[in-house]
């Protein structure tokens, strides 16, 4: 997009997008040489932080105006995925939000379908983000790509261990059920190495050990 002054403007929106484009000059002599062609011509504006644009000015040293143009391609294909970046918090756990969604070969509708799932609640491990959509991996080793709007934060667990117990409380030895493998159950909170769940009409405390839907260090 162009202002009045004709400089051609790009706004990143996350720390990670910044150091995308930090790491991309780093790695590429003639991307380095063409920003910074760009950024000394005055022809090129784009919004960072004071911290990053020094972190680029420091990189990209070299001036040529041969690769302006190429850099200025690039950057428009790359500026609407940058934005999408959010690797920092990966891999987390979520779930399916509604009763049908197709998984993808890729990261756009142009990719053919695997799989469908045709139920909620499905525990999902993301673990990998382009632009609006997230790759996924299931239960059953499963991997796929999956739009963000399909997924939700509420939190699931699947029983990955034959007679995982279902104790009263953490506190004590009194199983009330043994859960056969593959059942599924909400998650209500987890703290240390115990999850308090549902599972039907019944709640109770299980080992994370003997469940797949949650990290042993988290807590929530």
């Amino acid at each position: 997009m162009q202002n009045s002054s004709g400089s051609l403007a790009i706004k990143l929106g996350s720390r990670d997008a910044l150091r995308y484009i930090v790491r991309l000059c780093s790695q590429h002599t003639s991307i380095r040489t063409a920003f910074y062609s760009a950024r000394c011509s005055g022809r090129l504006a784009i919004k960072l932080g004071s911290r990053v644009k020094h972190s680029i000015a420091g990189l990209c040293t070299e001036r040529s105006f041969t690769t302006y143009f190429i850099f200025v391609s690039l950057l428009f294909l790359l500026a609407k995925p940058v934005q999408a970046i959010e690797l920092s918090d990966l891999p987390k756990f979520r779930s399916l939000k509604v009763s049908e969604a197709n998984i993808r070969s890729g990261p756009g509708t142009s990719f053919p379908v695997k799989w469908v799932y045709i139920k909620k609640h499905i525990v999902l491990e993301i673990v990998d983000a382009y632009d609006n959509w997230y790759k996924i991996r299931d239960e059953e080793g499963r991997s796929g790509w999956l739009h963000k709007s399909l997924v939700s934060r509420k939190r699931f667990f699947v029983v990955k261990v034959e007679g995982a117990k279902l104790y009263r409380n953490p506190n004590d030895n009194l199983i009330t059920y043994f859960l056969e493998q593959g059942i599924r159950g909400k998650l209500k909170n987890c703290r240390d190495k115990w999850c308090k769940v549902t599972v039907g009409k019944e709640s109770g405390w299980v080992l994370k050990s003997s469940i797949w839907g949650v990290y042993a260090h988290e807590t929530f």
